[in-house]
């Protein structure tokens, strides 16, 4: 048996070569939609917060589906519910601690 060639050795590196480019860009793109995310739901929190204020009866009912989701994040992310993926909820989970530690439902009175 004979070993790679050198211009296969060279083929297989400039592959290499591409795959990594390729990684890093997506590592990029994944990063900046991580940090969208991030802006969306503090601009979300920002504005459920202050409709605690003048509209308290959005919070009353937006607050029994985002604890839901909240204790669904929890146990999945335990591994406590087979087949579900924690991130699908865990946007609700992070919307309820920031209006629970922002004041909105008691604002809201709940």
């Amino acid at each position: 048996m004979s070993g790679p060639k050198a211009g296969e050795i060279r083929n297989l590196q400039s592959q290499l070569d591409e795959l990594k480019q390729k990684a890093e860009i997506l590592a990029a793109q994944l990063d900046a939609a991580d940090q969208f995310s991030i802006g969306i739901c503090a601009a979300l929190n920002d504005v459920l917060q202050v409709t605690s204020e003048h509209c308290p009866e959005i919070i009353r009912g937006l607050e029994p589906r985002y604890r839901e989701g909240r204790l669904l994040y929890k146990r999945a992310e335990a591994g406590a519910i087979a087949h579900v993926v924690p991130e699908n909820y865990q946007p609700m989970s992070m919307l309820y601690a920031l209006l629970d530690s922002g004041g909105a439902f008691e604002r809201a009175g709940l």
